[in-house]
C-alpha cells in the first residue's frame, strides 16, 4: 500500500538460497528515485544481474501499462553481511502485513 492506502504498482520478490551462504535473490520493479549507484551506510547493496527501465524494454507490454517510463526492473541478489541477511529474513517472517 502507498501513503494514500492504495495498492502500489511497485513490488519485488525474494528467494532465499538455503545453504551456507544464505544468498537472498530478488527481482522486481522500483521507482527510479530509489535506485542509486553509490554506496550508502543506510542502504543494502544489490549485485545486479539484469537492470532496465520500462522505456528500454517494455513500452508496448500490456502487463506493465501502470509503470512509469523510468521505473526500473532489477534482478540480482543482496550484497550484505550475514547479520543483515538474518535481520531481513527475521523481519520478513515477523511482518504483520
Amino acid at each position: 500500500m502507498d501513503e494514500n492506502e492504495e495498492e502500489s504498482h511497485y513490488g519485488f520478490g525474494v528467494k532465499i538460497i538455503y545453504d551456507l551462504s544464505h544468498k537472498i535473490e530478488m527481482s522486481g520493479w522500483f521507482p527510479s528515485e530509489l535506485i542509486h549507484m553509490t554506496e550508502s551506510s543506510d542502504s543494502v547493496g544489490i549485485v545486479i544481474d539484469i537492470m532496465h527501465t520500462k522505456e528500454e524494454k517494455c513500452m508496448n507490454d500490456f502487463y506493465h501499462k501502470e509503470k512509469l517510463a523510468d521505473d526500473i526492473w532489477i534482478v540480482g541478489y543482496l550484497d550484505c553481511d550475514v547479520k543483515v541477511r538474518f535481520n531481513i529474513i527475521k523481519d520478513a517472517l515477523n511482518a504483520n502485513n
